[in-house]
């Protein structure tokens, strides 16, 4: 099998690759979308797989395989020669050496021997490094990133391959619903599916009916861990929003939501409203309610109200352009995660 040698650097000529059949010695996938990274390294496992895999190929993890210990195996694995096949492929996963530098490895993979390739999949990369610089250069570097663009050719792809078919404004739906987070939307899928059998069409009711709501979990997931006073776990969770596609404006807007809720809760307990009965109020189920009980529980009212307007204030001034959006929202959460008082 050739490698190809001109340089085009882009993402969506792995696809090229896989399609053509002709393949570079040195692949390097990365990006916070592990979804469709995993299953573009997948592919290309499969693809480059030489003959008699089993003394032909091996693969490494570095959460288990680690430093010096790792660049050592990598080396003898690189320098054995292929038995019976014209090729070896060696699949590494976040060995760490694209975003620390490892000297021995990067002098070694410029002479590695031209019966082997190399598959990395890593999160995170400095492109900087010598040996992302070789990799650009002798390979091909494919970053998948989180984007609502990104994810409409797999999803449609899906979609069709279990002949479904979805009107522009379901998908829209769907994505607010999910968010830009790949996995999770494969499952909602799944169950979009099974759900519609043998129809062909998934419609918006399908979509209200069985898509969870991933923004409602993440935004309150956050509300949760500022109310446990985890500042860190709070933060944790606002940046996972922002990296699932949340703006700053979103997070204040789904929290101003989440604390109405609380506030609300509040008002029903002292009236002496059961999980039930406060579940049919607010649209909620039992189990969820019960969840948002135990957090309110460590607010006052006084509490609530004060971080409601502040959030209004905060929106506004964030919408005006006389606040720095990131450090707006940081400080209102940090704020709201310590100190606070429990009362009922």
């Amino acid at each position: 099998m050739a490698y190809r040698k001109e340089q085009n650097d882009t993402p969506d000529l792995i696809t090229d690759d896989l399609k053509s059949g002709h393949f570079k010695r040195f692949y390097l996938l990365t990006g916070d979308e592990t979804y469709l990274r995993d299953m573009a390294a997948g592919r290309l496992k499969k693809a480059l797989m030489p003959e008699m895999p089993e003394m032909n190929y091996v693969s490494f993890d570095g959460r288990f395989t680690k430093g010096k210990e790792l660049t050592e195996a990598l080396i003898q694995a690189g320098d054995t020669l292929p038995f019976f096949a014209d090729k070896r492929l060696i699949f590494v996963n976040a060995s760490g050496f694209f975003k620390k530098a490892n000297e021995e490895f990067t002098e070694y993979i410029k002479t590695a021997p031209e019966t082997t390739a190399f598959i990395f999949t890593e999160n995170e990369v400095d492109k900087r490094l010598g040996l992302s610089k070789f990799f650009a250069k002798e390979g091909r570097i494919a970053e998948y990133e989180r984007s609502a663009e990104n994810l409409k050719i797999p999803i449609l792809t899906i979609l069709k391959k279990n002949n479904k078919q979805i009107r522009p404004s379901t998908y829209e739906r769907l994505i607010e619903k999910t968010g830009i987070d790949m996995e999770f939307i494969s499952h909602e899928l799944e169950k979009l599916i099974a759900y519609t059998g043998e129809r062909t069409e998934i419609t918006m009711q399908d979509v209200e009916y069985v898509v969870s709501d991933r923004t409602e979990e993440d935004s309150f997931a956050l509300a949760n861990a500022m109310s446990e006073r985890d500042g860190r776990k709070a933060l944790d969770a606002y940046y996972d929003m922002i990296r699932l596609g949340s703006n700053m404006i979103g997070v204040i807007t789904m929290l101003y939501h989440q604390f109405n809720v609380l506030l609300m809760i509040k008002g029903m307990l002292k009236k002496g409203m059961n999980n039930e009965a406060m579940g049919k109020k607010l649209g909620y189920k039992p189990f969820a309610v019960g969840k948002r009980v135990a957090a309110a529980s460590h607010y006052t009212e006084r509490e609530i109200k004060s971080f409601i307007n502040e959030c209004a204030d905060t929106r506004e001034n964030i919408t005006k352009g006389l606040a720095d959006p990131n450090l707006s929202v940081e400080k209102l959460i940090i704020k709201y995660s310590s100190g606070l008082k429990t009362s009922l």
